[in-house]
């Protein structure tokens, strides 16, 4: 496919594709497609990447923590993860924990929340967490602040507590 040509050799795409481990996979595509790629602390965004993957439990969400921005964020989309073969459940978690340009974050939230995915709960609570920890940024503004209080605090707790009611 046209949009993994910009990160890989057509050998490269051969050998992603073939590969059955799934972390292993999405690690390697992760780490190429966001290569260049900082945070808002000017951190390597793969560290967060990292992160969130690290602060989940069980194979798929592990994978599906890798790779919760690459839809949102690059242009690789559903059919290229698919044509990649990663399994439709992991597409579909991946999906739920990427905002829709016509959604504000609330109601992404909402349907994040609807979905009752465990995985994908999972991972946006601990995306919620790495990107309230405003230490990872050398110069903390009242902007981010506010954003940590506004947006990222409230919309936690509902993930939370929908976590809290499956059991988790």
């Amino acid at each position: 496919m046209e949009h993994w040509e910009k990160y890989f050799t057509e050998i490269e795409m051969d050998i992603l594709k073939a590969t059955n481990n799934l972390y292993d996979k999405a690690y390697y595509i992760v780490r190429r497609v966001f290569l260049n790629t900082k945070d808002r602390g000017e951190n390597p965004y793969l560290e967060h990447l990292l992160y969130v993957s690290d602060h989940v439990s069980g194979k798929n969400a592990k994978v599906v923590a890798l790779l919760h921005d690459i839809v949102e964020d690059t242009i690789i989309t559903e059919e290229d993860l698919l044509w990649m073969n990663f399994p439709q459940s992991i597409i579909n978690s991946i999906l739920l924990v990427t905002k829709k340009e016509e959604e504000n974050y609330e109601e992404f939230i909402e349907r994040l929340i609807q979905s009752n995915n465990k995985d994908a709960l999972m991972v946006k609570k601990a995306d919620m967490e790495n990107n309230m920890d405003l230490s990872r940024i050398p110069i903390v503004t009242e902007e981010d602040k506010k954003r940590v209080e506004k947006k990222y605090k409230p919309n936690y707790q509902k993930v939370i507590n929908q976590l809290n009611k499956r059991g988790r």
